[in-house]
């Protein structure tokens, strides 16, 4: 399906229905919907609905505007809460915003946020390994804002999983490098820059051998600064996942210091 595609059920689902429905759009399904993605989906993936969409009478709605067999998921599928909240905790709040420009009846359609989205692109990808996630991330439009939260969330999310959230982190420093920056919200620029973050998150202090070599694969164009950030910080969600208490301890601090949420 292609937005307008994904719209026009939506808009026959409004029609059919009997009794209100709350539903909550994720996966690529809702930036798509947004105009933040460009691409088609086999189906519009929902997070939370407030009525059963494997009920019978809501199925056979389902099948009448586009029919999947019954053995296989619907077009509207809420099977993405199950894999979602395999990684994410019960707990987590999703931000929503309505589809512009769209007015329903019976049915209220919310879109997860792009920081949401981002978040359950990573966490999903790091376990299950699928082939659109990453790439969905290095294509979604984004704004500053939408980055602002993502670090906002990722960093509450390290209080569920320290270890994953920095791991995701890092990822997203490397598919998004021209996101990435400084606890003064600076971007790196040369080896230099990439040792003071180092030392002040990790408690690390790198060689002047390391530095000189970070600068080199700068220069020559092998990689860009917030690339090999994102790297360090990926292998440091690693060593804090196998039981790094330092790394864990100069983390928290760091969150603590210079990540905390706008008041």
């Amino acid at each position: 399906m292609n937005r307008s595609e994904m719209l026009k059920n939506l808009h026959e689902l409004d029609k059919k229905l009997w009794t209100d429905l709350d539903i909550e759009i994720c996966g690529a399904s809702s930036a798509i919907l947004k105009n933040a993605l460009t691409r088609n989906s086999i189906d519009i993936d929902v997070v939370k609905t407030s009525y059963p969409l494997d009920d019978p009478k809501m199925r056979r709605i389902l099948d009448e505007i586009l029919y999947i067999p019954n053995d296989l998921p619907s077009w509207l599928n809420s099977e993405a809460e199950r894999n979602i909240y395999q990684v994410l905790p019960k707990t987590y709040e999703f931000d929503g915003e309505s589809i512009a420009g769209e007015n329903f009846h019976k049915l209220n359609p919310k879109l997860i946020s792009n920081a949401d989205l981002i978040i359950c692109k990573l966490a999903i990808e790091e376990h299950n390994l699928r082939s659109n996630d990453y790439l969905d991330v290095k294509n979604l439009a984004v704004t500053i804002k939408d980055v602002g939260r993502f670090y906002e969330k990722i960093n509450e999310f390290s209080k569920y999983n320290q270890s994953l959230s920095l791991k995701m982190e890092g990822v997203f420093k490397q598919l998004r490098p021209e996101y990435a920056y400084n606890e003064e919200k600076m971007p790196f620029s040369n080896g230099k820059d990439i040792s003071r973050y180092v030392f002040k998150r990790y408690g690390i202090k790198p060689s002047k051998i390391t530095i000189e070599e970070w600068n080199d694969d700068i220069i020559n164009m092998i990689k860009k600064s917030a690339i090999i950030v994102g790297e360090i910080d990926y292998k440091a969600g690693k060593e804090i996942g196998g039981g790094n208490s330092k790394f864990a301890a100069k983390d928290r601090e760091y969150r603590i210091r210079f990540m905390k949420e706008p008041d």
